[in-house]
């Protein structure tokens, strides 16, 4: 009966140790009408291991966000490189590019044929493709392309619509364009590189975000100071001193 109640209230995890306890004949009677000690025991237990599935998740929670802090001056640097590229690509269209308009029909066509050709028959190819340059851009199909689904509002939809396929469009930066169809391909590489000021925009708020969260993680960690162990050395030390008075000995 005693175990019963005892063992129901408290768990066992893997690495920790095994509360037994061994009660006598004048202890169980106790218990039989309703010793207070016994109740309040079984109480702090279970405080007990709450405070240690909270202090677990503490520790993980802590760990992931020291992992998370190591990873961002990389990632900042990165980022702050893909922006200065994106900046000098920005200079070169300024002083080079053409209107894609301006191009006779038959070369636009054939861009577009040597593009939609390319990513149709390079799809998983262990290794990338250049097909053509266009603008002093070179536009590759990487290595391991493999067609994306497209955004839809629900997975019917979705499933309605073929996969992606995509190429990336490079010289200092390397920025990724969708070839959903054979048509317009020459306008959307104009667009792309008349738009790459937004690009860079987008690449700045993003560069600020992980700024902001190297911030908030060095805070967070320099002054969080709650890991539960203060509770759970009190739950334990009241637990064993009300084992003492009821006489209770601890395998």
């Amino acid at each position: 009966f005693i175990s019963q109640i005892l063992s129901g209230h408290i768990t066992v995890r893997e690495g920790e140790d095994v509360d037994e306890t061994v009660l006598n004949y004048a202890e169980v009677k106790a218990l039989a009408v309703g010793n207070p000690l016994i109740k309040r025991r079984v109480e702090l237990v279970n405080d007990l291991d709450k405070y240690k599935i909270l202090h677990r998740d503490y520790i993980e929670e802590r760990m992931k966000k020291k992992r998370t802090l190591a990873e961002l001056p990389e990632l900042i640097e990165k980022q702050t490189q893909r922006i200065e590229k994106t900046k000098q690509d920005i200079a070169f269209v300024a002083a080079n590019g053409n209107n894609y308009k301006d191009m006779e029909y038959e070369e636009q066509k054939a861009i577009r044929d040597a593009i939609y050709a390319a990513v149709k028959t390079h799809i998983n190819k262990p290794f990338e493709r250049k097909i053509l340059t266009y603008q002093g851009f070179d536009v590759v199909v990487p290595a391991r392309m493999q067609p994306k689904m497209p955004n839809a509002k629900d997975e019917k939809a979705a499933l309605l619509k073929e996969p992606i396929p995509y190429v990336y469009v490079k010289r200092c930066g390397t920025y990724y364009m969708e070839i959903e169809s054979n048509a317009g391909i020459t306008k959307r590489l104009n667009n792309l590189l008349e738009n790459l000021d937004f690009r860079r925009e987008n690449m700045e708020k993003e560069l600020d975000r992980l700024k902001f969260q190297k911030e908030m993680l060095e805070n967070e960690l320099s002054t969080e100071s709650s890991s539960y162990l203060e509770e759970i050395e009190e739950l334990t030390k009241e637990i064993q001193k009300i084992d003492e008075e009821l006489g209770l000995k601890t395998a």
